[in-house]
C-alpha cells in the first residue's frame, strides 16, 4: 500500500465534496458484500461513518455525527482484542485484482507510541483491490501476518483478504473500509447521489454501493452499545478492552456486582442508565448519567458491594440504556444481559 492509498484526507474530502456532478459520470457502480465476517449488532459494530462535512465539524450521511473530522471510510468493530486475537476474517466486498498490500506492522493503540512513529502509514496492514469501472476498495487496520494475497492476484467476492486487527492509526480492532473511483472518495451509503452536506435530507442514497443484503445487515442505529459485562471490582478500561471480564457468572460471595458498558458514538446531552436487578426483582444498580459532550467512545460502569453474607442466588437482569433528544424527539437505544450468580 503506497502511502497515498493510507488515510490522508485532504485531497480525498476535496474530491468527496466536489463530487455531486461528476459521479453521475461515473461507470456502473460497484457492488458491496458485507467486507468483515461477522454479524452486525452480535459480533461487530460500525463505530464510525464518512465525514460529509466540508469543515472542522462532522456529518454521516444520516447527519449525526458518528464520524470523526474527515474520516474516509467506513469503520468496522469488534468487541475487544479478544475478539481479534480469536480471528474474523476481513472479505473482498467485490471481485477484483490486488493492488497493493501492507503486513509486518504491530497491532497496538496508536496511544502508546503516538501517530508520528507511524511515519505516514496511517493505514496499518491492509489491502487494496482494483474492480472494473476504476472502482477501488481498501482494507486498512489487519491484524500482522494475516495477510492472505499478493499484488496482482485476482480475488473473488466474499474471499478471505486476512483479518481484522488494530495496525496504524487506531485504538481497537476494527477496519476500516474506504472506496474510490477513478480517485475520488464515496460514501458507500450514499453511493452514486454524491449528495453535497449543505443539501436537504439525510439518509442512504438513490444508488448505494452496497447490495441490498449488506445494507440490510449495515442498518444505521445513532448509537452503538458494543461491549457490557460485569465485574467484581472497578473495571480498568484496558482490562475489559482486552477481554478479560467477559464472564457471565459470579460468586454469591463475591464482594461487589459492578456492571459496565462500552458505547461508540455519544452525543451531549444523552442520558446513559444502567440497571441491575436481582432474581427476586430487586433493583439493586440503577446509575443514571447526563453525558456532557462528544465521543467516539465511552466507557462507564456502576455497582453495589455485598450486603449480607452472600448475594442471592440465581439470574440477574442487566440493561444499558440511552436515550438521546433529535429534532424534539427522543431516540432510545439498549441492550440487556444476565448474570449468574451461583
Amino acid at each position: 500500500l503506497r502511502p497515498a492509498l493510507g488515510l490522508a484526507v485532504g485531497a480525498a474530502m476535496a474530491a468527496l465534496l466536489a463530487q455531486g456532478g461528476e459521479a453521475q459520470a461515473a461507470n456502473a457502480p460497484i457492488s458491496l458484500d458485507l467486507p468483515v465476517d461477522c454479524t452486525p449488532g452480535r459480533t461487530c459494530w460500525i463505530s464510525k461513518f464518512v465525514d460529509l462535512d466540508p469543515g472542522e465539524g462532522v456529518r454521516d450521511y444520516m447527519c449525526n455525527g458518528r464520524a470523526n473530522d474527515g474520516h474516509t471510510g467506513v469503520d468496522i468493530a469488534l468487541r475487544d482484542r479478544k475478539a481479534m486475537e480469536e480471528g474474523v476474517r476481513v472479505l473482498a466486498a467485490a471481485p477484483g485484482v490486488v493492488k497493493g498490500t501492507r503486513d509486518g506492522m504491530r497491532d497496538v493503540s496508536v496511544r502508546k507510541d503516538g501517530r508520528e512513529s507511524l511515519n505516514g502509514l496511517d493505514c496499518g496492514n491492509g489491502v487494496a483491490i482494483a474492480h472494473d469501472g476504476g472502482w477501488v476498495t481498501q482494507y486498512c487496520h489487519m491484524r500482522r501476518g494475516s495477510i492472505r494475497v499478493r499484488s496482482g492476484e485476482q480475488v473473488e467476492r466474499g474471499q478471505e483478504l486476512g483479518l481484522v486487527g488494530m495496525s496504524g492509526n487506531t485504538e481497537y480492532p476494527h477496519v476500516h473500509v474506504a472506496v474510490r473511483h477513478k480517485g475520488k472518495l464515496f460514501d458507500p451509503f450514499l453511493g452514486l447521489d454524491g449528495r453535497p452536506p449543505a443539501s436537504a435530507g439525510c439518509g442512504p442514497g438513490k444508488v448505494p454501493l452496497w447490495t441490498a443484503a449488506a445494507l440490510e445487515a449495515l442498518a444505521y442505529t445513532p448509537v452503538a452499545i458494543y461491549n457490557v459485562g460485569f465485574s467484581t471490582t472497578p473495571p480498568k478500561a484496558e482490562d475489559m478492552r482486552s477481554g478479560r471480564f467477559r464472564g457471565t457468572e459470579l460468586p454469591g460471595d463475591a464482594p461487589a456486582i459492578l456492571l459496565w458498558a462500552e458505547i461508540f458514538g455519544v452525543e451531549a446531552g444523552d442520558e446513559l442508565r444502567l440497571r441491575l436487578v436481582a432474581p427476586d426483582g430487586t433493583v439493586i444498580v440503577d446509575h443514571k448519567k447526563t453525558l456532557e459532550k462528544r465521543k467516539a467512545r465511552w466507557f462507564q460502569y456502576a455497582g453495589r458491594k455485598r450486603r449480607g453474607a452472600a448475594w442471592p442466588e440465581g439470574t440477574y437482569r442487566a440493561e444499558v440504556s440511552l436515550a438521546r433528544n433529535t429534532g424534539g424527539k427522543t431516540v432510545h437505544v439498549s441492550v440487556t444481559r444476565e448474570l449468574e450468580v451461583r
